[in-house]
């Protein structure tokens, strides 16, 4: 004789789908919600890395000796696929007033620049050197320069543009008689600014873990850097 009640199963049932007061939710419901919140931590994340990568940019920054500001440099992709970067530095003095002076882009390639302190003639320069280019900031006026090596000579020019045209020569192959134009420009030679002083190594700008890094000279002893476009 079966003395079940009609409803005790459906009753079962319901115990069995509850705990504490609290309805379970099926197995598969779980696994779906989690692959749901996955998925959207990894498009927060992506979509994270894509604004810092395209449109805010990726910035370190460290003080100047002598309390002469604070510099910050950025880079901002340029290429969805390759390691290509408009690039920029950021000159704020004690008062907070900052100046954008561009650099040459990096047209693929990890980041390095060495850093360097200079003073000459009562003024204070930053000198930035690395695979792509060469720079010097005139701190005191607050102008950045492009700095070009041909021929065993360097010249500077104001550089307005991270794409700026660059042309040299000599006459008769004497090296001594080489001029620079900087886009369409004639460039002085450096001595005349600095007495072609190479400063004081402060460290250098490079990939750190997931971000831009700058670390001091004691950190990281200064390493040559390689030219490959330089004639």
């Amino acid at each position: 004789m079966n003395d079940s009640h009609p409803n005790m199963d459906k009753g079962c049932r319901e115990h069995a789908t509850r705990k504490n007061g609290r309805p379970r939710l099926p197995s598969a419901n779980v696994k779906l919600y989690v692959i749901v919140i996955v998925v959207l931590l990894g498009c927060f994340s992506l979509g994270t890395c894509v604004v810092r990568h395209f449109i805010t940019g990726e910035t370190c920054n460290f003080d100047l000796p002598e309390e002469a500001g604070n510099l910050t440099f950025r880079r901002i992709g340029i290429h969805p696929f390759l390691a290509e970067y408009s690039r920029e530095v950021v000159l704020t003095r004690a008062n907070g007033t900052g100046t954008v002076h561009p650099l040459c882009m990096n047209i693929g390639g990890s980041t390095y620049i060495n850093v360097y302190w200079i003073k000459s003639n009562e003024r204070e320069f930053v000198r930035l050197d690395d695979a792509y280019g060469e720079y010097l900031l005139d701190v005191h006026n607050d102008e950045m320069y492009l700095v070009v090596r041909v021929y065993g000579r360097a010249f500077i020019a104001r550089l307005e543009s991270e794409t700026p045209s660059i042309t040299w020569g000599m006459d008769n192959n004497d090296p001594t008689t080489a001029q620079v134009d900087v886009d369409e420009k004639p460039a002085i030679p450096l001595e005349s600014l600095t007495d072609d002083s190479t400063g004081q190594y402060l460290g250098v700008i490079s990939e750190g873990i997931g971000t831009l890094k700058f670390r001091s000279a004691s950190e990281c002893p200064e390493q040559r850097i390689s030219k490959p476009f330089e004639p």
